[in-house]
C-alpha cells in the first residue's frame, strides 16, 4: 500500500517551561573535526567520533573524566549506538564495517561486515539481543548481538536509508530514506506493510509515539508530518516557522503529547501535539555553534544535547515535566 501525504498546514505547539538544566563541560581537542556524539544516561559515558577515523569514549566519575581510545576503524564513523544495558557500544563507518566494543576498555568484541558502503544508522532492540543497521547500500539488516551474525534482510528502499526506529512491541520497525518514502516493516514476515510517500521532503528522522498510536517523520522540509496507525490515515502537519532547512532528529516524549526535534543541527525544539494549547514553540537551547545530536530516554523523560562552545563540548541534560 502506497499513500501520499496531503499538503495541509496545521500549527500545533506549546510554550513549555523546563524545571531544570544540568551542564557538563568536557574539553575537546580539534572540535571542528567532530562527526558524531552519543551519550549514555545512566553510565555517564560520552562517545565521540572525529575525522580520520578517531573514536573516543569519555567516562565521568566523581567529576573526573577518563578517556579511552577505540582503535579499529579505518574509515570515519557516522553511526554510534549503546546497548540497552549501556555496557557495550556499536559503531558503523563509511566502509560498511560495524564493530561491537567494550567502550571503557577500548576493546573490540565483535564485528558485523555485510554493508557495502556507509552505515548511517544503528538501532538496538529493547529487551532483546538484536539490532538494525542501514546505510547507502539501501540494505536494512537485522543482526544478532550474541552470534555476531545477520539473519534477516529487508529490501524496498531505492536510496540512502537515513534512520530506523523499532515499534514498541519490537515486532515492527520504521525506516526513512532519501527516496522520499517512509516504510513500516513486519519483522516476522520480513516484508514492508506500509509505504508513505512524502511530498517535497526527503525524510531524515522518524519516531513512534510511546502509546503506539502514531508515527511522525520529518527531514528536508519545514514541517513534521504524523500518520495515525490505528485509523490508517494522515493525522497532522506541524509547520515550522523561521530559518528551518531541515529536521535532523525527532523524538516523542513519554506521554506522547510532545515532540522534541533538532533543527538545522543547532537548536533542540519542543512542540506540543495538543490542539487546544497555544501555538508557540519553545527553544530548549539556542547556540550559534554546531549541535551534535540529542539522546532521549523516555523512562527518565530527559534529553541530552551536545553543543560546542569555547573549545568545550557541553553536555546539556534537560528534564521535562
Amino acid at each position: 500500500l502506497m499513500v501520499s501525504i496531503p499538503n495541509q498546514n496545521l500549527n500545533r505547539s506549546l510554550n513549555l517551561t523546563l524545571p531544570g538544566i544540568k551542564i557538563r563541560r568536557i574539553l575537546i581537542e580539534r572540535v571542528n573535526s567532530i562527526l558524531k556524539v552519543k551519550n549514555s544516561f545512566t553510565s555517564k559515558i560520552l562517545t565521540i567520533s572525529k575525522k580520520n577515523f578517531h573514536l573516543e569514549t569519555i567516562k565521568e566519575r566523581e567529576e573526573v573524566f577518563k578517556r579511552y581510545k577505540l582503535t579499529g576503524h579505518q574509515f570515519d564513523v557516522y553511526s554510534i549506538e549503546y546497548s540497552e544495558c549501556e555496557k557495550f557500544l556499536l559503531s558503523g563507518d563509511l566502509n560498511g564495517s560495524i564493530f561491537l566494543w567494550y567502550p571503557t576498555r577500548g576493546k573490540i568484541i565483535g564485528n558485523f561486515l555485510e554493508h557495502n558502503g556507509p552505515v548511517w544508522d544503528i538501532k538496538v532492540q529493547k529487551g532483546g539481543n538484536n539490532f538494525l543497521s542501514s546505510g547507502r547500500d539501501m540494505k536494512l539488516i537485522l543482526w544478532n548481538l550474541t552470534k555476531n551474525s545477520s539473519y534477516r534482510y529487508f529490501y524496498g528502499h531505492t536510496s540512502d536509508i537515513n534512520e530506523m526506529k523499532f515499534y514498541r512491541n519490537n515486532s515492527f520497525f520504521g525506516s526513512v530514506s532519501d527516496d522520499k518514502s517512509v516504510k513500516i516493516w513486519d519483522i516476522r514476515e520480513k516484508k514492508c506493510i506500509k509505504t508513505l510517500n512524502c511530498i517535497n521532503m526527503k525524510p531524515r528522522s522518524l519516531d513512534f509515539s510511546h502509546n503506539g498510536y502514531e508515527v511522525s517523520f520529518s527531514g528536508t522540509g519545514r514541517f513534521i508530518d504524523s500518520w495515525d496507525l490505528r485509523a490508517d490515515r494522515f493525522l497532522r502537519r506541524i509547520s515550522l516557522k523561521g530559518k528551518v532547512k531541515k529536521i535532523d532528529q525527532l523524538n516523542y516524549s513519554k506521554c506522547s503529547d510532545f515532540l522534541l526535534y533538532l533543527k538545522n543541527d543547532q537548536n533542540v525544539m519542543l512542540s506540543s501535539l495538543k490542539i487546544s494549547e497555544q501555538k508557540k514553540i519553545e527553544k530548549i537551547n539556542c547556540f550559534l555553534n554546531q549541535n551534535y545530536g540529542m539522546t532521549t530516554n523516555a523512562n527518565r523523560m530527559g534529553v541530552y544535547s551536545n553543543f560546542i562552545y569555547d573549545d568545550f563540548i557541553n553536555v546539556t541534560e534537560l528534564l521535562q515535566k
